[in-house]
């Protein structure tokens, strides 16, 4: 039986005690935290806990943890948290991945609507010419506050290397309101990178950018495809053929896949 006594929260904030950090493939304090988890007194401890859980880096204890998410040993209301710190994080997110898919279902079943779009936090990541930025923030400052906000493990080298991918590395200390047009295009596309998604949506990817940040683009689409799914909304002809398979907008309709 699922548990779910207790309200939902976002494991992601539970802080561990400087005792209670795991450590890289120890078995044995895996279980000591599993205990600790267990007989928990408090919600705030049972968090601290839980969040210890999901921050080993051996493969076989994520799986362990991974199987807690659907085998009713956590709420419903903190499993999907449990999920989406996996999928971000860089030692458990590709096992993560091919969990949710393989589970989905009964993910659908045992989680909260709300715990669904949560989880999918993990899994997504999207540039859209929509998306702003504080600009009296530099461009790492701008990704650093994004990558706290997703409880990322180590935001600088999230940021740094997400500015790189895009050709922004030599303008990461500057302001976003210096930037050009093309140049905040490219920091959306960093955005999107930065937690490493399973899946990357951008919309109009190569708007506002020359031949140098569209070869950027053509990339950042065939590395991620290597190992995710990349969907692309766009009418730029060049960027459709980057795509494996597409589908068109008719009017009202949508066209049948191609």
């Amino acid at each position: 039986m699922q548990r779910t006594d207790h309200p939902a929260r976002d494991v992601r904030r539970g802080e561990a005690h400087e005792g209670d950090k795991p450590t890289e493939g120890d078995g044995g304090r895996y279980d000591e935290f599993l205990a600790k988890f267990r007989s928990a007194t408090t919600p705030q401890e049972e968090q601290r806990y839980l969040y210890a859980l999901a921050a080993f880096q051996q493969s076989s204890l994520l799986s362990q943890t991974l199987a807690r998410t659907i085998n009713g040993e956590l709420r419903t209301q903190d499993a999907p948290f449990v999920a989406r710190s996996l999928l971000m994080s860089v030692y458990g997110r590709e096992a993560a991945w091919e969990f949710v898919k393989t589970n989905w279902e009964t993910m659908e079943r045992q989680y909260p609507k709300a715990g669904l779009r949560r989880l999918a936090e993990g899994v997504t990541g999207l540039a859209t010419p929509e998306l702003a930025f504080y600009e009296e923030f530099t461009a790492t400052e701008n990704l650093v506050f994004a990558a706290e906000a997703r409880g990322l493990a180590a935001p600088p080298r999230a940021a740094a290397a997400a500015l790189e991918r895009v050709g922004l590395g030599t303008r990461s200390a500057d302001r976003v309101g210096a930037f050009s047009s093309g140049m905040k295009q490219r920091l959306r596309l960093a955005f999107a990178l930065l937690h490493e998604p399973a899946i990357l949506l951008l919309d109009e990817p190569g708007s506002h950018l020359d031949e140098s940040g569209r070869e950027a683009v053509r990339d950042v689409v065939a590395r991620h495809a290597a190992r995710g799914l990349v969907l692309l909304a766009t009418n730029d002809p060049e960027e459709i053929q980057l795509a494996e398979r597409h589908l068109e907008l008719h009017g009202h309709g949508l066209g049948d896949p191609a």
